[in-house]
């Protein structure tokens, strides 16, 4: 079985802070640029309606698909959907914040008053998908995910349990200033100053690979990415983490 997803959106010229490529029908030049006070994805293309999946994975009886896409099949949903074993849309996920096509012109059109919760666009990167456990692990760019229980902020990786189709940020049990202490971040500023910008925090993970038992578990897993912080630690672009 198809499914078709189309994410569409625009942006104005900006600080380029990263640039990323991929490969679909089309070649897109993804950047993550620093554009007014927030973060943003802006894409160029001879094709003006972006889409792409990142990653795919299967857990037991379960297909998991990640990228930066606002729709699958018929269904409005954000980055992450999780299809059934006869590929039928099971559930859709919420990564990140507002990605509909009304929000993202109002982030790129610098709305400011009516893009506060569309700037910061989700993307999903990497999944791991360790098949000794009732988790799968979900890493990429955004700051927030959002399940039935609510919003929660998330850092640019959360475990999702696939029990009961919801989301467990990453953390120490010790809060730090501007939620340092949940998943990776980037450094902001001296000593991590309460009036840091968001746009000074942009950070990305890339890859995660489970390290347990051969990868069936991820107690241990290894992250790479764009980041120099992991739950508050200081790293560089690749960390281990005893979960």
């Amino acid at each position: 079985k198809m499914h078709s997803f189309i994410q569409t959106a625009a942006c104005s010229l900006a600080v380029l802070l990263l640039s990323l490529s991929f490969q679909l029908a089309y070649p897109y030049e993804v950047q993550l640029e620093i554009s007014g006070t927030l973060p943003q994805l802006c894409f160029t293309s001879e094709d003006i309606v972006p889409k792409y999946v990142n990653s795919i994975c299967q857990h037991r009886d379960k297909t998991y698909i990640g990228g930066f896409f606002n729709r699958f099949g018929d269904k409005s949903v954000q980055h992450f959907v999780v299809l059934d074993s006869e590929d039928k849309i099971d559930w859709v996920g919420n990564i990140g914040i507002n990605t509909t096509l009304q929000a993202v012109m109002e982030s790129s059109n610098g709305d400011v008053a009516n893009a506060q919760n569309a700037s910061y666009l989700g993307l999903v990167n990497a999944l791991a998908c360790p098949e000794d456990e009732d988790y799968i692990y979900i890493g990429g760019i955004f700051s927030t995910v959002t399940d039935d229980i609510g919003e929660k902020i998330a850092n640019n990786i959360v475990r999702f349990d696939t029990r009961d189709y919801t989301f467990h940020p990453i953390q120490t049990p010790e809060q730090l200033v501007n939620n340092t202490n949940i998943g990776f971040t980037q450094h902001c500023g001296p000593d991590d100053a309460d009036d840091c910008d968001d746009a000074e925090q942009v950070a990305m993970v890339r890859s995660i690979k489970c390290a347990s038992d051969g990868g069936k578990r991820c107690n241990a897993m290894y992250v790479g990415g764009y980041f120099d912080k992991a739950l508050g630690t200081p790293v560089k672009g690749v960390a281990r983490l005893n979960i």
